[in-house]
Parts: C-alpha cells; structure tokens; sequence
C-alpha cells in the first residue's frame, strides 16, 4: 500500500469512526481520544489529517449529505421513467432509506442536526444538503408540471421525505397509537401509492393558496 493509499485509508477510517459518533452523541459530547480509540489510530493523527474537531465534524456532515450511488442509479431511472412512475420511484427509495431497522449512522446524524442544526450544518444547507435534495425536486416538478425550484414543489418533497422519515423516528410511538400503520407500510406497492399522493396533494394545495395570494 502507498503512502497515498495508507493516508486515504487512515482518514476514512476516522471519518466513520466520527460519524457514528457524533450520530448518538452530538458534536460536544465526543472527543478526539474517542475517536482515535474506536477508529484503531493515534490520538495525534486526527490533528494530523484535520487539525481541528469542527473541520473533523464539518467533513463527516459532508459525507452524511451525499447522495449515494443508490440514489444516484435510482434518479437516473425516475428520470427516464414516465412522470407518475418516477415520482413513485423516488418515493419508493425515500421508505426503504428509512425503513431499515439498523438505521445508518449518516441518517441519523442529519436527523438530529435538523431538529437542532449546528452553524456547521447550517452552512452545509446551502452548498451541499439543498443541492442533493434537487434530483427529488426534479421528478415531484416533473410529476407536477411545475419548475422544480418552486416552492410548491420543495414544500411537496418535504412532505414526502417527512412520512418516510415518520418510518424511523416515531417507529416506536406508532406500535403503539397507530398499530396497523408499519404493516401496511410493508406493502410497498399501496404505501408508495399513499405517500406518492400525499407529495402531490401538498404540492397543489400550497400552489392553491400561495400562489393564488401572490397574483392577487
């Protein structure tokens, strides 16, 4: 292995170790040492590759961002699908990312930063989270008819990812208040369907008042 090749390997290993983390334990509640221990390296080669924790956290909440390769191959689908089955498509993959009962360290990394944002998290909104979220714009837009840089149509993928997010963080609370919903969910086809026209109806409710107010 080069010396490339061992310094590639290195970072990505304390990248991990840091997002998993910082996922359970927030930003202040990890050290470096943590860290260090859990990612089988030096305390002294974090400050080496990073210099600081908040470039180290910066850089993980980067990585936490990215679209995946999954995600990826799935736009390009819903792309060259027909509007309606793309928009399905997309949806599809919103409940599977959510839906796994060992949710991955990434997931829940940008879950808490969205219930309590870092300036860190606040910056990366702008020039990485917002950008990755185009592509789901791009099919609810095109399912809609509308420019996917709307409101409408962002106000639509936020409602769409928030039901599938529902999957993971109120799992637990539906057990108990709504039983029958996470079976349901287990039958793709009708619970694609369900939350495919819940994106729609929210996009073309929110034209109807917003919209209509505007040109008033």
């Amino acid at each position: 292995m080069s010396e490339q090749e061992r310094a590639t390997s290195t970072k990505t290993a304390i990248m991990q170790a840091a997002g998993e983390l910082f996922a359970t334990s927030r930003f202040h509640g990890v050290t470096a040492r943590r860290i260090a221990s859990q990612a089988g390296v030096s305390l002294s080669t974090i400050p080496y590759h990073f210099g600081t924790m908040e470039t180290l956290y910066k850089e993980v909440l980067m990585l936490a961002c990215e679209t995946s390769e999954e995600a990826r191959a799935i736009a390009e689908r819903a792309r060259s699908a027909k509007p309606s089955e793309g928009l399905r498509l997309a949806v599809r993959f919103a409940l599977e990312y959510y839906a796994s009962e060992a949710i991955p360290w990434p997931v829940q990394l940008v879950g808490r930063e969205i219930l309590d944002p870092t300036p860190e998290f606040l910056e990366i909104v702008k020039c990485k989270f917002a950008p990755e979220y185009s592509w789901m714009c791009e099919i609810v837009g095109r399912a809609t008819k509308r420019p996917s840089d709307a409101d409408a149509v962002g106000f639509g993928v936020v409602a769409l990812h928030a039901l599938a997010e529902a999957m993971m963080n109120y799992r637990q609370i539906m057990k108990v208040i709504a039983p029958t919903v996470l079976p349901t969910a287990e039958e793709k086809d009708e619970f694609v369907e369900i939350v495919a026209r819940v994106a729609l109806d929210a996009v073309r409710r929110y034209a109807a008042v917003f919209e209509e107010r505007a040109d008033r």
